[in-house]
């Protein structure tokens, strides 16, 4: 997957154009390299979880939320990501597929961290009630 994305890129960089973002089966590739990383691939593979995969509610969007919520709560390991940066990423995807996976750590030891992403997020949707519940 690295090596096809890596001509991709070289690709659209050669047209003076952007790179997409990752498809559904691009980020679920990269979520199964964070989890066990090719030697020397760290920071590549950290930055295309950052930067390369729309926020919101995109369908890789849902693939990468569902794989940092499992990270988050401690179902998934990832040698690159921790459960706090986990939670923070989620906290950057704006609103959508991440939010429920916030919102089940303000129940956890990770609670403050939880709180403190979850607050500048305003597309909590059904989750609203929940939150409030709990504060």
């Amino acid at each position: 997957m690295l090596e096809e994305y890596r001509k991709y890129l070289a690709e659209r960089e050669a047209l003076g154009v952007p790179a997409l973002p990752l498809t559904p089966e691009q980020t679920a590739d990269l979520c199964a390299l964070l989890e066990n990383p090719p030697a020397g691939e760290e920071d590549f593979l950290k930055d295309l979880l950052s930067e390369r995969i729309a926020p919101g509610v995109d369908p890789s969007a849902e693939v990468k939320a569902n794989w940092l919520g499992e990270v988050a709560h401690g179902d998934k390991q990832s040698p690159l990501v921790s459960r706090e940066n986990a939670i923070e990423l989620l906290g950057t995807m704006m609103g959508g597929y991440n939010v429920p996976y916030i919102v089940r750590e303000l129940e956890g030891d990770l609670a403050q961290l939880a709180a403190d992403t979850l607050k500048d997020i305003i597309m909590v949707f059904d989750n609203f009630e929940v939150v409030k519940k709990l504060a």
